[in-house]
C-alpha cells in the first residue's frame, strides 16, 4: 500500500529485468534495480545489509530468551507439550460494561489475531464469577463445536474464586 520507489538497492546479484518490469507495471512509473553501487549508495546499502543482521540477531536473541522461559514454565508444569496459552480477565466499570478478554500466545509468539473480548451480559453487575464463568462457556464450547485450537495451558487473571469457576 505505499508507492513504490523509482530507485532499489539490492545486496545479491540477480537478473533484475523481470523485476523491473513487474514494478513499472505495478508503479505506474520507471523503477531501476542496482546491485553494484558505491560512493553513498554503496554506504546506504552497507547499512541496510547492517541493520537487517542486527534486527536477525535481536529476534533471535528474544526467541531463544522466550524459548528458554517457556521451557522453565513447562519443567514446572510438568507438561510435555506447552505451545498455545490462553489467558483470560474480566474487567468493568464500576460494576457495569463487563468485559471478559482472552489474549493468546501461540508458538513463541502473541497472537493478536486470535484475540477475543466477550461482552458480558445477564449477570449481576460486578460479578466476576458469573463473567469468568461466562467467557470460559462461550470460548470452550466453540473450542468443542471443532472452532479454534485447543490450548495448552489456561490463564486466569484474578482470585482463588476466578480460578475455582475455570475449574469446573
Amino acid at each position: 500500500n505505499r508507492a513504490m520507489p523509482p530507485f532499489i538497492l539490492i545486496s545479491p546479484e540477480i537478473v533484475p529485468e523481470a523485476l523491473e518490469i513487474l514494478f513499472i507495471d505495478q508503479a505506474g512509473h520507471k523503477v531501476q534495480i542496482r546491485h553494484s553501487v558505491s560512493g553513498e549508495r554503496r554506504q546506504w546499502l552497507d547499512m541496510a545489509i547492517s541493520n537487517a543482521l542486527l534486527a536477525l540477531r535481536q529476534q533471535a536473541g528474544m526467541q531463544a530468551g522466550q524459548t528458554l522461559r517457556l521451557e522453565a514454565l513447562r519443567k514446572v508444569l510438568a507438561q510435555t507439550v506447552l505451545s498455545r496459552i490462553e489467558c483470560f480477565d474480566i474487567s468493568h466499570t464500576m460494576g457495569e460494561a463487563t468485559v471478559a478478554s482472552c489474549v493468546v500466545y501461540d508458538n513463541l509468539a502473541i497472537r493478536p489475531a486470535e484475540y477475543r473480548r466477550y461482552n458480558i451480559t445477564g449477570i449481576t453487575g460486578g460479578d466476576d464469577y458469573a463473567a469468568m464463568r461466562q467467557a470460559l462457556l462461550r470460548r470452550y464450547q466453540k473450542l468443542q463445536a471443532g472452532e479454534g485450537k485447543r490450548p495448552d495451558l489456561i490463564l486466569i487473571d484474578g482470585g482463588a474464586g476466578q480460578l475455582g469457576v475455570a475449574q469446573e
